[in-house]
């Protein structure tokens, strides 16, 4: 028997905590992660299988005393006066009429809650109505509702994706229906007279300068209807404002709605900042809403500009808001109050500043009320045969005198190309009014689509071609604000020929080229919003950008029901894309869930399921795993033992070296390792803690934050690491072969190391090749074309690889706040090119967990991943 010792230790950690909650039976015999819901986990909840655990379950005593605290927290919370949270009015006619719409609507019983169990829609049909108020809301053919029947019928009979929990939905609608204003409403109280203490409503200056200057960056550029020197005069006498809950011995409406929008720039700025986790507890976004929402009568009560620019306000908080349902009563109100004003025609003799603030505010509410009415498939407010106000003039939006704003327009009419802080939004203004076109041609109900004349089809192809040619060019090096982007733009525009060719979809045969336009369409939409949402924080994705997403993957599973071989790296890429986008925006509204796991089930049942047999993205528990540690509590010891290909000297290696080199990475301490009888036994640290897998449903979500960032930055220490120059390889860390089980199994044996990144690229290419002589007469493998070789980057570079990062293989600590306490299983681990790191994670996740959903939060998505994902296939894995 050979040994070596890795060098003593001077002290042993403590013994094993015992583990945390565990699986239901159903979920521990299917080797299922089971989230412990109760009455019943979302597995057996989704099987409609009865959920029991065993008769000794124990859960964690900090588990116990985390629940012991937030009820005793609550309790104070109810005993105690709320010093710093407004109470809306209990009075307030538009609260009510807002509370009586929503139970009209909903006919939802909260004393009853399985009411709607009857009527409830499956899990696609809700999704397609996300914006609606209620699940029994009228959605029309450009809000996708039509397309989930049609998908449905294309499904195979066995395929089963209806939602499994009708009864809580229905009360969960209930819930959020009641809660649309955001705070809580006691018709009981009499709250008027009640005085607030002075500023204890009201941010620090430093605070609403942070707020004021997100509103302006990320909202203003798309909405660009609320001067920003009016807004900056507000904050500074933000202490003289006067809210409707205080005595008001002087005064106004005018004042208390520049307190209102006072608090909703506030509540909106800081909503955006939560959002890109950026908001660093500058503010709560629902206590300024809350605020607001105290003056809801001084809002509505003149209809004058400043009402109208709370009205919008109220809309853009609701969008991005938890409770954004009523964003479809919102909107409508706001345009009908435009209207009231006569804002919808050309005004004559009015002074400029005042003709282009009506038009910023009306085309704004344009819009947002186009934008809501289509995503639902309602009829807009107004016809465009009754609009003839222009478009804002494209020139700086803090002019604010009548000779400055005169000169600036003939300035803008002798240079159209201009680029201004208006020019995207009036782009954007310009798309609503095509796509208001196109849903008044195609989306209609007096006409079948086979009527459409096809020439005015064509008429709005090309109005959309002539859009998009004149879509504004910035200097790239000039890093264009995100709504200046072509990204963004393009988005919209495919979005456009989605709505444009929706209607013609049943009829529509893969040999048709508008067959293969909208697959293009809906696949850019997913993967040009991913990309964005790659590229910056500035754009916060709202509730209609979710359902974008969820209507463009519908149209690419439907149409792959009909024809498989659009399949192609481009089109995974996409529907991972629509994916990703599903969890990033779902992650903040617990409403999106719903959508996220309908379309997951949907994929895989359809796409995955198809193409199951030549890909193996799915991770088993038991792949290559060896025999389980032997634990030594009392010495604080666990030694792995296996044969080479599962526990090697290799990775005894690397953990002492990384121990010594990256102290800041934790890992086992290794204390040696041996070899006996071809078996190798490694002697390490017992690591106290629990796998990240377990540990996460009770994980808060400042630990959540943390987690993704501390992981992160592990990542970005392993990269760290270098080799000589003049010595690189590509291998594990003793110069042996790769035992990566994505690219090696039992008909592919081990290979490596290899010196160059052309070299391993080379290996993969031939092997990927292997077999299909068959396929081409009298052509040796290397001769074979390979299509994919080109998807795998040769200039990447060589770095230090996990090649297994996976909630099983990361330890947290047991209690909060929890930690990460190892990075362990390094048996894959290696030099690798810099994309293999994402690759592999991407690899072993399972398709529509959260973490395939959340990876991005500590791993950059390389372009080699579709190579990847088509040469591990050709592997048989």
């Amino acid at each position: 028997m050979s040994h070596s010792q890795a060098g003593p230790s001077s002290a042993r950690p403590a013994r094993r905590r015992p583990r945390g909650l565990v699986a239901c039976r159903r979920c521990k015999s299917r080797k299922q992660r089971c989230d412990n819901e109760f009455p019943a986990c979302s597995n057996c909840l989704a099987a409609g299988e009865k959920c029991s655990y065993g008769a000794k379950q124990a859960y964690p005593a900090e588990y116990v005393k985390s629940l012991e605290r937030q009820i005793s927290k609550l309790q104070d919370e109810i005993a105690s006066p709320r010093q710093n949270v407004v109470s809306p009015i209990s009075h307030s006619s538009i609260q009510q009429q807002t509370l009586s719409m929503v139970d009209t609507q909903s006919g939802v019983n909260e004393t009853e809650p399985a009411s709607l169990t009857e009527t409830a829609a499956s899990d696609l049909e809700a999704s397609a109505g996300i914006v609606a108020p209620s699940p029994d809301s009228f959605l029309g053919t450009s809000s996708g509702y039509p397309l989930t029947k049609l998908l449905r019928s294309a499904l195979p009979s066995s395929v089963d994706i209806r939602q499994s929990d009708r009864a809580g939905t229905s009360h969960q609608v209930n819930i959020v229906a009641r809660s649309l204003i955001g705070v809580p409403v006691d018709t009981g109280q009499q709250l008027q007279g009640q005085r607030i203490p002075d500023g204890s409503d009201l941010p620090s200056k430093e605070v609403g300068d942070k707020l004021i200057e997100a509103y302006y960056a990320r909202v203003h550029p798309k909405h660009p209807f609320l001067p920003r020197k009016r807004v900056e005069s507000l904050h500074e006498a933000r202490h003289e404002l006067v809210p409707a809950l205080k005595a008001v011995p002087s005064g106004g409406v005018t004042n208390r709605c520049d307190y209102a929008t006072l608090q909703l720039v506030y509540a909106i700025g800081a909503r955006y900042l939560q959002l890109s986790n950026d908001d660093n507890h500058y503010s709560s976004p629902k206590r300024h809403y809350a605020c607001a929402l105290a003056d809801a009568d001084s809002i509505f009560a003149t209809g004058n500009l400043e009402s109208l620019e709370a009205m919008l306000l109220l809309t853009i908080y609701q969008l991005r808001s938890p409770t954004g349902p009523s964003v479809w009563w919102m909107i409508e109100t706001t345009m009908r109050c435009c209207i009231d004003n006569g804002l919808h025609r050309q005004a004559t003799d009015l002074p400029p500043t005042l003709d282009e603030r009506r038009k910023r505010i009306f085309w704004t509410a344009y819009m947002l009320e186009r934008s809501v009415a289509r995503t639902m498939g309602r009829p807009h407010s107004i016809s465009d045969r009754d609009i003839d106000v222009a478009l804002p003039a494209n020139i700086d939006d803090e002019l604010d005198t009548d000779e400055a704003i005169l000169a600036a327009i003939v300035e803008s009419n002798q240079h159209p190309a201009q680029i201004t802080a208006l020019t995207p939004a009036i782009h954007i203004f310009r798309l609503q009014q095509i796509d208001s076109k196109i849903s008044h041609t195609v989306c209609r109900v007096d006409k079948d689509v086979s009527e459409i004349k096809p020439q005015k089809v064509t008429f709005l192809r090309q109005a959309l071609e002539e859009w998009k040619a004149a879509i504004p060019q910035t200097d790239p090096g000039n890093k264009p604000h995100p709504y200046l982007t072509t990204d963004y733009h393009m988005i919209q525009y495919h979005k456009a020929i989605i709505l444009l060719n929706l209607p013609f979809l049943p009829s529509l045969t893969p040999l048709s080229p508008t067959f293969h336009e909208i697959v293009h369409s809906a696949g850019q939409v997913c993967s040009l919003s991913k990309r964005l949402h790659d590229r910056q924080t500035y754009i916060s994705f709202s509730l209609l950008s979710l359902h974008a997403n969820f209507v463009a993957g519908l149209v690419m599973v439907y149409c792959f029901c009909l024809d498989s071989s659009i399949f192609s790296p481009k089109f995974s890429s996409s529907v991972r894309a629509c994916s990703t986008m599903l969890y990033i925006i779902s992650e903040r509204w617990p409403r999106a869930v719903q959508a996220r796991n309908a379309f997951d089930r949907l994929v895989a049942a359809t796409i995955e399921n198809e193409h199951d047999e030549n890909n193996g993205l799915l991770r088993t528990e038991d792949d290559k795993a060896g025999p389980p540690p032997v634990y030594f509590e009392s010495l604080g010891l666990a030694v792995k033992f296996g044969r080479d290909e599962t526990v090697s000297v290799s990775k005894g290696q690397c953990l002492w070296a990384l121990g010594r080199v990256l102290p800041e990475v934790p890992v086992p301490e290794i204390y040696g390792w041996s070899t006996e009888d071809g078996y190798v036994l490694l002697y390490m640290e017992m690591v106290k803690g629990v796998t990240v897998e377990k540990r996460w449903p009770s994980m808060t979500e400042d630990e959540k934050t943390s987690f993704w960032g501390t992981l992160r930055s592990l990542v970005s220490s392993l990269r760290t690491l270098s080799q000589d120059p003049d010595d690189q390889f590509l291998g594990r860390i003793d110069r042996s072969l790769y035992y990566d089980i994505s690219i090696t199994n039992s008909n592919r044996p081990p290979a490596g190391p290899f010196t160059t990144i052309k070299g391993f690229h080379d290996w993969l290419s031939i092997m990927s090749r292997q077999g299909l002589e068959d396929h081409w007469p009298g052509m040796k493998p290397e001769e074979i074309p390979d299509p994919y070789l080109e998807m795998l980057p040769a200039d990447a570079q060589v770095v230090f690889t996990h090649a297994d990062l996976y909630p099983r293989n990361i330890i947290v600590s047991p209690d909060s706040p929890s930690t990460i306490v190892a990075l362990i299983d390094w048996e894959q681990s290696g030099w690798y090119p810099d994309y293999w790191e994402f690759c592999k994670a991407e690899y072993t996740a399972e398709f529509g967990s959260e973490w395939h959903g959340y990876m991005l939060r500590f791993l950059e998505e390389p372009k080699a991943i579709d190579g990847f994902i088509e040469y591990t296939r050709a592997l048989g894995h």
